[in-house]
């Protein structure tokens, strides 16, 4: 294999680095708004649509009964951002 070659393919380590930094690429977007709170709804579904394509990336077919987990953690993650900062 050539270097053309290994450039073209997209293993699941380059796939799922896309995926987060397409995700990172939103959540800035979002960040970049000046409404306080209301980021937090939605930063919610780019995370949890990052998480989805890194497993997808690794060839996982569904993420059956992880996807409510995944929104738990990021849920917790988002509060603690939001709020936890400001009482410390």
């Amino acid at each position: 294999m050539d270097k053309k070659d290994e450039q073209t393919v997209e293993t699941p380590r380059k796939k799922a680095n896309k995926a987060v930094h397409t995700a990172a690429l939103g959540a800035a977007t979002v960040a970049a708004t000046p409404i306080p709170f209301a980021d937090a709804v939605a930063l919610m579904p780019i995370q949890t649509a990052m998480i989805v394509q890194i497993y997808r990336a690794y060839g996982k077919k569904s993420i059956q009964g992880h996807g409510p987990r995944c929104t738990q953690i990021d849920f917790c993650n988002d509060a603690w951002a939001q709020f936890g900062g400001k009482f410390i």
